[in-house]
């Protein structure tokens, strides 16, 4: 089982890039894409579920090319600089294809606050209600957002297309944003009235006994 996000092989003996590679190929299946819109693309939407090193990028980009995944084409761009443009070709496609089939790879995940919670029992109580409290109003935005662009996608149709639409992929993905979401805030919530109740409890219990 794999611990880092590297090249390995596939089930059929092909090697299986980094994850990054194909979320790349993925956005650019789209449409061909500059590398600044692929960043911009990484941070939203991918980055609601997968989160990439604006450095690994350009290096990435470059290593598809190199395997015949990708193109790219220069044109003159605002700056001194050309403007490259990277296309997905059909060999890319085959590869973002075959990936999508195969079985999701699994290993243990980083979690900061799970890890702070767990370990919270060491601290002040008023330390871990503070950092709830802004888990809690991080949640509480990001579930706003995924909301409001849920909305606008319904307004627009995009839950009544097929299941094989790009455009609802996308929504797919959302709604398992919104599901996580609104799973940390209501545990966040819960947590934070538990260690406010035992406060109360604690209180209570010295001044019974003065």
């Amino acid at each position: 089982m794999p611990t880092q996000d590297t090249e390995t092989a596939t089930p059929t003996g092909a090697p299986r890039l980094p994850t990054l590679a194909y979320a790349l190929l993925a956005l650019l299946a789209g449409e061909p894409m500059s590398g600044y819109v692929l960043a911009t693309r990484l941070r939203d939407p991918i980055g609601q579920f997968w989160e990439a090193r604006h450095s690994q990028i350009y290096p990435q980009l470059s290593d598809l090319e190199g395997r015949g995944l990708l193109t790219g084409s220069d044109s003159a761009g605002p700056g001194p600089r050309p403007r490259r443009t990277h296309e997905i070709t059909p060999a890319g496609v085959e590869a973002l294809r075959a990936w999508v089939g195969e079985p999701v790879r699994r290993w243990a995940g980083r979690d900061e606050l799970l890890l702070k919670v767990y370990a919270s029992w060491i601290a002040e109580p008023r330390a871990t209600l503070g950092l709830l409290r802004d888990a809690e109003a991080h949640h509480a935005a990001q579930l706003a957002t995924y909301l409001a662009r849920r909305n606008r996608a319904r307004e627009a149709g995009v839950d009544l297309l097929p299941g094989t639409d790009q455009r609802f992929t996308d929504y797919a993905t959302l709604r398992r944003g919104i599901g996580h979401e609104r799973g940390r805030l209501a545990w966040c919530r819960w947590l934070i009235m538990r260690i406010q109740s035992d406060a109360r409890s604690g209180a209570e219990s010295v001044g019974a006994g003065t």
